[in-house]
């Protein structure tokens, strides 16, 4: 399925500058080193690679833990974790400057790291990290 440029609802799970990553039931999956600057949640109703609800980071200012904002999808994150894919969907009113792009992939890279260390504590094996960011045009 081709997400780029369509509106999406994206589901905040975790608000903008946490560290408490949630899965979509509201139970923590885990505390991450550094905070999420923008608003990570799920699109209600689409499954990801992993099983789990298809990922998004919403670029708008800080949303409300819980609430539901419509916003158009300007990026994909190919992302695996533990050897599933499990992208993400990059949302934003617009396609974001470059630097808020690279700084997107930075976060991203970073957020492998993270996992891949927590895979690593947990006895788990698997690829886990950022592919590759696909950006609209």
């Amino acid at each position: 399925r081709t997400w780029l440029g369509r509106a999406v609802q994206v589901q905040v799970e975790i608000p903008a500058w946490s560290r408490l990553k949630t899965h979509a039931d509201g139970s923590l999956d885990f505390v991450a080193p550094l905070p999420c600057p923008w608003d990570y949640g799920h699109i209600p109703g689409e499954t990801g690679g992993d099983g789990d609800p298809l990922d998004a980071l919403l670029l708008t200012p800080r949303t409300a833990l819980g609430q539901r904002q419509e916003s158009a999808v300007q990026g994909v994150a190919l992302f695996m974790d533990g050897g599933l894919q499990d992208d993400k969907l990059i949302c934003a009113p617009d396609l974001p400057s470059r630097a808020t792009r690279l700084a997107v992939g930075a976060f991203l890279l970073g957020y492998g790291v993270a996992k891949r260390l927590r895979h690593w504590r947990l006895g788990r094996s698997g690829a886990t990290g950022l592919q590759t960011l696909v950006w609209r045009r």
